[in-house]
């Protein structure tokens, strides 16, 4: 008996941790590039957290979050990681992942029975893109386990009111933020979920302290450097790269700009606020094209909400069509929409979830929508699709 109890743990555990180490060894990244590279590069080498070089000057970096560089750039200056830090940075995100799915597990273990409730774990733990995030140099699978975090602390202090679960809400709220700057208006909805639900000022004004005090360092950066209270400047040119007369859902490359576009950014000189010039000039452009005809731009915001709802069905991303990634997509899609019409008002916490869900896929198809954005809502996804199968069953 005493085997048998822990039977299911172990095999959950040794699946995830597996798997993932499997894709390590067939997918894993073998070179730090991209924008982590340069931003890492400029700042290990010269001293500048800095992503563009313009005429031979580093400006500093107003586009990318600060959390997912810094955490490489800690890793590479160690003594063992000068050698190692790609190695280590992926095995990091391999050990956080498989905690993760420990944290999934409690999670569900909230609404569900044993049983479910590691099915749902064992799903979410061999999703294929969950696997596969943790195998690449990108902030996708760290962002995923702090949400899974986020989601369980609130859960926790929802239940039980305790200064702990406070501490680790407010402290993955901050790291949400410094990982993706927009996650101010998800943790700002979350706040208000829970004063409507429960008229409780003292949590939210504990915890938004707290997290204020947490992200305070690089706002204060930010402010002396831009003159701007934000994390990062890079609305405008999402606006463009999701809403111009080439773009899809996934938007447009960054690469390809029109000339006009191209020789205004030519224009603009070295200065500390570079990001900030070269995202206006991305978004007065996107401005004018939704101006122009916004009629299309309202069919093609629609064409981004089914391809985040459901699948995207012209995209042009690698292996997107493969269908050890397009099945289990649909399925869970599908399921979730179900769980979403069975739980709205009778179970407040999925209610919650459900209107997190629908507001991160309205808020993102003001933009574009990448295949890998779909595996922020993994969590919530499988919560509600366990909450379906658990009503039909019944």
């Amino acid at each position: 008996m005493t085997n048998r109890k822990y039977l299911l743990p172990f095999l959950l555990l040794f699946t995830s941790l597996a798997s993932r180490v499997l894709a390590v060894i067939y997918f894993g990244d073998k070179e730090l590039d991209y924008e982590w590279g340069v931003i890492v590069s400029n700042f290990y080498n010269h001293g500048v957290f800095g992503f563009r070089t313009i005429d031979g000057t580093i400006v500093p970096n107003f586009f990318m979050p600060p959390f997912y560089p810094i955490f490489i750039y800690l890793i590479k200056s160690s003594a063992l990681g000068h050698s190692y830090y790609l190695e280590i940075i992926i095995y990091l995100q391999v050990l956080l992942s498989v905690y993760t799915v420990y944290i999934f597990y409690k999670t569900l273990l909230y609404f569900f029975s044993e049983k479910l409730s590691y099915f749902g774990s064992f799903i979410f733990s061999l999703f294929p893109m969950n696997v596969y995030a943790c195998s690449q140099i990108s902030s996708a699978s760290i962002i995923l386990s702090f949400l899974v975090i986020y989601f369980y602390s609130f859960l926790s202090f929802v239940e039980k009111k305790s200064n702990k679960d406070l501490m680790i809400f407010s402290l993955m709220s901050a790291a949400l933020i410094l990982l993706r700057g927009e996650f101010i208006a998800f943790y700002l909805l979350t706040l208000l979920y829970y004063f409507l639900d429960k008229k409780d000022l003292k949590f939210i004004l504990s915890s938004f302290l707290i997290t204020l005090i947490l992200v305070s360092p690089y706002l204060i950066r930010n402010y002396k450097t831009f003159g701007v209270i934000t994390i990062a400047k890079a609305e405008g040119y999402d606006l463009w790269k999701g809403n111009n007369p080439r773009a899809k859902p996934e938007g447009y490359p960054g690469e390809i700009i029109p000339e006009k576009l191209k020789n205004d950014i030519k224009k603009l000189q070295p200065s500390k606020d570079y990001d900030i010039k070269i995202d206006q000039l991305f978004k007065n452009q996107a401005i004018n094209y939704i101006s122009e005809n916004p009629l299309y731009y309202i069919k093609l915001y629609f064409k981004k909400f089914f391809a985040f709802l459901f699948f995207d069905i012209n995209s042009s991303y690698p292996k997107y069509y493969n269908s050890l990634h397009l099945i289990p997509k649909i399925i869970l899609s599908i399921t979730t929409i179900i769980g979403i019409f069975l739980s709205f008002r009778k179970e407040n916490f999925l209610t919650y979830l459900s209107i997190y869900y629908f507001f991160s896929i309205s808020l993102f198809s003001i933009f574009f929508i990448l295949p890998r954005y779909s595996l922020f809502l993994l969590p919530i996804q499988i919560i509600l699709s366990t909450y379906a199968l658990k009503k039909l069953r019944n």
